[in-house]
């Protein structure tokens, strides 16, 4: 972003920080309604994003399978945790 001139970095940084209110408002929601452990929606909503944004760094569809099959164990890691049961 440091590229980009002072005008436009306030422009994707204004967007950036909406879209990230609204996945931690969605969270809190969740925690409310017991749907979601409680704990730090800010925390998880940046580690959700975090792994979302890197996934271009190592997915490989012959290695990984389809983009939904990785959402869905993404998915399974985030709801369940990595605790055994």
């Amino acid at each position: 972003m440091r590229e980009l001139d002072a005008e436009r970095r306030a422009t994707l940084r204004a967007e950036r920080n909406g879209y990230l209110a609204d996945v931690v408002s969605v969270i809190e929601q969740g925690m409310k309604e017991g749907l979601f452990a409680k704990g730090d929606p800010m925390i998880v909503a940046l580690t959700m994003l975090a792994v979302c944004n890197s996934s271009y760094q190592w997915y490989n569809p012959k290695r990984n399978g389809t983009p939904k099959a990785i959402a869905a164990k993404c998915w399974g890691i985030f709801r369940n945790g990595l605790a055994a049961r």
